[in-house]
């Protein structure tokens, strides 16, 4: 390859991303407040009452481990699910029921958590 091809396929994806980013910002813009009504995500958030205050009451905690997850929640998710199976098999139960914590805070609305941890701490921990 030449240097020109090389640099038009930068400037062509260059360009892509461009055109794929602009309408998310549009789409995803906040309320600005006193009649400003945002992108239509917001209001459609609004609309359906499903923001994250409308859920529930919002944890600090909980919004915080998603932030540090750097967008990366599924893979944190997997990661913490990982390593709770691992605490399980060794019987470090303390090192469970921490890992077991994270993964509530990383997947609150999650039912699938609450579910199979109760299932598991009851009839699977208990016994051991």
């Amino acid at each position: 390859m030449n240097r020109t091809t090389v640099l038009s396929r930068k400037l062509i994806y260059l360009v892509i991303l461009l055109a794929m980013v602009v309408p998310l910002y549009m789409l995803g813009q906040p309320s600005g407040g006193s009649g400003d009504t945002g992108g239509q995500l917001t209001e459609m958030r609004d609309k359906f009452n499903i923001a994250e205050s409308d859920l529930g009451e919002i944890s600090p905690a909980s919004e915080t481990m998603k932030l540090a997850s750097l967008g990366l929640r599924g893979v944190a998710a997997t990661l913490l699910w990982n390593k709770a199976h691992h605490y399980k098999v060794l019987h470090e139960w303390d090192r469970l029921k921490a890992t077991l914590n994270n993964i509530a805070l990383l997947q609150p609305h999650f039912d699938k958590v609450w579910e199979h941890q109760a299932h598991n701490l009851a009839y699977n921990v208990s016994t051991e």
